[in-house]
């Protein structure tokens, strides 16, 4: 699940850069807002109401003080299945936590690429970030579809 990636953005020290693509970061929210809330209640046993707990342990936004991974986040905009607004929470708290992150909205995209080019537009800006983070190349192109 993509809640896997953002939770190595909060969680972990262990990687030099992390790429996150439509990551799930706050699973309350993610259960009012995404299509699928029957999967996530039936995953968790609960809906967030009745278990807060099992909500908050399993969300990367709860470890966000602990945040220091450089993370590169992209985003279909019309995504329903998990909706932008995770993608917004995790930039602005890696933001705040004064973390480098950069954050790129796919117009028109939903769930998973479906235009010509996109998939290519996605591998080139990782590309770019592991190869800004790992070999210290530049960024400078990582904008560029």
């Amino acid at each position: 699940m993509e809640t896997y990636q953002s939770f190595c953005s909060t969680y972990s020290t262990r990687f030099k850069a992390i790429s996150v693509g439509g990551g799930i970061t706050n699973w309350r929210n993610h259960y009012v807002y995404t299509d699928i809330p029957n999967i996530i209640r039936t995953y968790f046993g609960s809906n967030p109401w009745d278990n807060p707990e099992i909500y908050s342990e399993a969300s990367p936004m709860t470890y966000i003080k602990s945040a220091c991974t450089p993370t590169l986040i992209q985003h279909g905009e019309v995504d329903a299945r998990v909706p932008i607004t995770n993608s917004y929470e995790l930039y602005k708290g890696l933001k705040d936590r004064q973390v480098d992150t950069e954050f790129v909205i796919f117009k028109g995209m939903t769930y998973s690429p479906d235009q010509p080019g996109m998939n290519v537009a996605i591998m080139k800006q990782n590309l770019i970030w592991f190869s800004h983070y790992i070999l210290g190349e530049s960024l400078e192109d990582i904008r560029v579809l």
